[in-house]
């Protein structure tokens, strides 16, 4: 049997590290983390796809500059 581990990269010497975490109450968009990340961890957001492509130990650069918005006017 092949279990699912629920879990999150966290960002850790300009690497990427995967974290086993304990979930809590779950929304549409959001989970509550009970346990596996500390208070100033750089958790890697992303879209599904992308989150399923990272191994542990990859290099990673943080960039948090917030999304660029387009204007293509009518």
């Amino acid at each position: 049997m092949n279990e699912e581990i629920q879990g999150v990269f966290v960002v850790k010497n300009e690497r990427a590290e995967f974290r086993k975490v304990d979930t809590g109450i779950t929304g549409t968009t959001d989970i509550e983390v009970l346990k596996g990340v500390e208070e100033g961890d750089t958790i890697i957001i992303g879209s599904y796809k992308i989150i399923r492509t990272i191994r542990n130990d990859a290099r990673v650069k943080v960039d948090n500059r917030p999304p660029v918005m387009i204007n293509t006017g009518s």
